[in-house]
C-alpha cells in the first residue's frame, strides 16, 4: 500500500483548518492509501505567526481592561474565560488525535522535514491558506521532497491578485517543481498561470469533497443546543455584524448560538449570544450547522458548511485594511466556483435584502456535485501516478 504524506494547516484551534485537514486525509484513505498528516510547525519571524498560541490567548484575556468591574470580579471573569478557552483547545486536540492520522513526531522548521522523505511514496500539500503570499513557506510547496518522488498540491489557498518581485522569487520556483498544481481560488489560478508553463487547476476545498451524509457520520451532538436557533460563527471583531445578528434574532424570535473568543479575547463577544459554546469540538461544530435554522458568518469555512447543509445564510467580509483585503477574495471565488449568487452583506440594507432572497439549493448542489467529482478525479489520478508520469493534464 502506497504511503502518502499531507502537509497542511491544522492543530491551530481553527475549525475550518481542522476539518479541511480531516477531510483530505479521510478521502485519501478512502481511496485505499495509507495517509498521514505531518505534524509540522512553521517558523516565522517575530510578529508574523498567523494563529494564536494558548499562552497568547491567556495574555489577551488578562490584559483586558474593564472599568465596570472591581478587581476581584475582573480576576474571576478572567479565570472563567481562560478555563473555557483551555477546554476548547482540548476539544480540538482530542478530535485531531482521534480522527486525523498524523506522524508520531512533530517537525519544527523546514530543515527537519528532510527526515521524512524516505518514509513516504507520495507527498501532498494543501489545502487552506498554505500559500498565503505574506507568509509563504517553501516547505508548504514540498521543496524538501526530491524530484524522484511524486509531489503535488491539492486546493492550495492563494487568493492574491498580484505578487511583488520578492514574492515571485520566493514562491514560483518551489511551486513550479511540483508534478501537478491545484489551487482553491480562481485568483490563485490566474496569478500562477502568468508565471508557470504547466497547467494550474482549480479544485474544491477538501471539506466540499464530503457530502452532507458523510459529514453527518462525523458529527457529535451538543445537548445544550436549542431546538431552533441562529448560528453565528464570527472570527472578526465587528460589533456591526453582531448588531445585525441581534436584529435578525428579534425578527425571527430565535436565540443566537455562538462560539465566542475564537482566536483570543474579543470584546465584541463579551455580551453577545444567548448560548455560548466554548468546549465545542470540530465534530460538534458540524452539528451546529446541521441543527441551525439560519447561519451568519464572517469565516470562509463558515459559509462552506452552510452550503453543505443547505442552510439559508449571510456572509460578511472580515477584513477591511488594504493589507488583508485579498483574504476576502476567498468568498468571492467560492461563490463563483459553485455558481452561487454573492451572499456577502456589506451594509445593513444589503443584509436585509439578502435575508429576503431565499437560496435555491437544487441547482447549486448539482453544480457542487460536478465540482466534487472533478476534484476527486484530479486527486485520484495524482495519487495513482508513479514517477514515470509527472504532470497532470486533466480538466482545466
Amino acid at each position: 500500500m502506497k504511503n502518502v504524506a499531507v502537509l497542511t494547516l491544522c492543530g491551530n484551534g481553527n475549525y475550518g483548518a481542522s476539518l479541511q485537514a480531516y477531510a483530505l486525509n479521510w478521502v485519501i484513505r478512502k481511496f485505499g492509501f495509507n495517509c498521514k498528516t505531518v505534524k509540522y510547525e512553521r517558523k516565522f519571524s517575530k510578529g508574523s505567526i498567523p494563529h494564536q498560541s494558548f499562552k497568547s490567548k491567556l495574555e489577551s484575556v488578562l490584559n483586558q481592561p474593564s472599568l465596570a468591574l472591581t478587581l476581584p470580579h475582573r480576576l474571576l471573569m478572567n479565570v472563567l474565560i481562560i478555563n473555557k478557552l483551555r477546554q476548547r483547545d482540548m476539544s480540538f486536540s482530542n478530535f485531531e488525535t482521534r480522527s486525523i492520522p498524523k506522524t508520531e513526531r512533530k517537525y519544527v522548521g523546514a530543515s527537519q522535514l528532510f527526515d521524512i522523505v524516505n518514509d513516504f511514496d507520495t507527498f501532498v500539500c494543501g489545502s487552506d491558506n498554505i500559500w498565503k503570499r505574506t507568509m509563504f513557506d517553501p516547505a508548504m510547496a514540498l521543496d524538501f521532497v526530491p524530484q524522484n518522488k511524486i509531489k503535488f498540491s491539492y486546493a492550495a489557498g492563494l487568493s492574491a491578485e498580484s505578487l511583488s518581485e520578492i514574492e515571485i522569487e520566493n514562491m514560483i520556483l518551489p511551486i513550479s517543481r511540483l508534478n501537478a498544481i491545484s489551487v482553491r481560488e480562481s485568483f490563485g489560478r490566474k496569478l500562477l498561470s502568468q508565471y508557470l508553463d504547466k497547467p494550474v487547476v482549480q479544485n474544491a476545498d477538501p471539506t466540499l469533497l464530503l457530502t452532507r451524509e458523510e459529514w453527518l457520520d462525523v458529527t457529535e451532538p451538543i445537548e445544550s443546543l436549542p431546538e431552533k436557533y441562529i448560528f453565528c460563527y464570527f472570527l472578526g471583531k465587528s460589533k456591526e455584524h453582531r448588531k445585525y445578528a441581534k436584529a435578525l434574532s428579534r425578527q425571527l424570535h430565535l436565540p443566537i448560538v455562538t462560539l465566542p473568543h475564537m482566536y483570543n479575547y474579543n470584546s465584541a463577544d463579551s455580551r453577545f449570544g444567548d448560548v455560548n459554546l466554548y468546549s465545542c469540538s470540530p465534530a460538534q461544530f458540524v452539528n451546529c450547522y446541521e441543527k441551525a435554522e439560519y447561519v451568519l458568518t464572517d469565516a470562509y469555512h463558515g459559509s462552506i458548511f452552510a452550503i453543505i447543509f443547505n442552510k439559508q445564510f449571510i456572509s460578511f467580509y472580515r477584513f477591511f485594511s488594504k493589507s488583508k483585503i485579498e483574504d476576502n477574495n476567498r468568498l468571492i471565488s467560492l461563490f463563483e466556483y459553485i455558481g452561487m449568487n454573492n451572499r456577502v452583506a456589506r451594509s445593513e440594507a444589503e443584509f436585509f435584502e439578502l435575508f429576503q432572497e431565499r437560496i435555491n439549493y437544487a441547482e447549486i448542489q448539482g453544480r457542487l456535485q460536478t465540482r466534487r467529482l472533478e476534484s476527486l478525479e484530479y486527486l485520484s489520478n495524482m495519487l495513482n501516478q508513479d514517477c514515470d508520469h509527472k504532470t497532470y493534464e486533466g480538466c482545466q
